[in-house]
């Protein structure tokens, strides 16, 4: 997990670690490679990411998931599905995945359409997932839901979490707390409270 107040690099981390932006200083390292020297092809097919605001497509369930990406499999979007707590409620819909979510999502609500762009970044089996925000803008019910299925995901995929709120992160192995673009702590959620 990642945490510190606005403006403390929390976002510019992330684009670091998805490779969107190149370290200025020094280099970062993952799994012992410096990602400056990975392949960003490669790189890209390992790595998702959940943004803040769930941007979906005017479209159905399956074209959400699918993204303009084909070869995605009915049982591969249901598995996503499954993983983001959100199948049940999807398969209640009329015409299961194939129905039209309205424009942009409208017929979701926030927690839903939030559980689904994390389907979207699931269905091609990540073995890095950054989630940037992803519960602040629910409600506390909604909430719930994402941070069981953020615990669901941990054991396919390493996850960061980057929030405002200590309650989304307390799921986290370990939390690292930043402050002007320096890491003022790094311990388990039990030792920073």
């Amino acid at each position: 997990g990642v945490i510190g107040p606005s403006g403390a690099g929390k976002s510019t981390l992330a684009q670091l670690v998805l490779g969107l932006r190149e370290p200025t200083g020094d280099y970062m390292r993952a799994r012992g490679c410096n990602l400056g020297d990975i392949d960003r092809d490669w790189w890209s097919t390992r790595v998702a990411v959940v943004a803040q605001d769930a941007h979906l497509l005017t479209g159905t369930v399956a074209e959400n998931i699918r993204f303009f990406r084909q070869g995605i499999r009915t049982t591969e979007m249901e598995e996503a599905l499954e993983q983001a707590n959100l199948l049940h409620d999807m398969k209640r819909l009329p015409d299961g995945l194939d129905s039209h979510l309205g424009e942009r999502g409208a017929n979701l609500s926030g927690g839903q359409r939030q559980r689904l762009s994390i389907a979207r970044a699931l269905v091609g089996k990540p073995e890095l997932l950054v989630l940037d925000e992803p519960t602040s803008a629910l409600d506390v019910q909604s909430e719930a839901f994402v941070r069981d299925s953020i615990d669901k995901i941990r054991a396919s995929a390493a996850v960061i979490i980057i929030a405002h709120r200590m309650s989304t992160l307390e799921i986290c192995d370990r939390i690292l707390i930043l402050e002007s673009g320096r890491i003022i702590g790094y311990d388990t959620p039990a030792a920073l409270h």
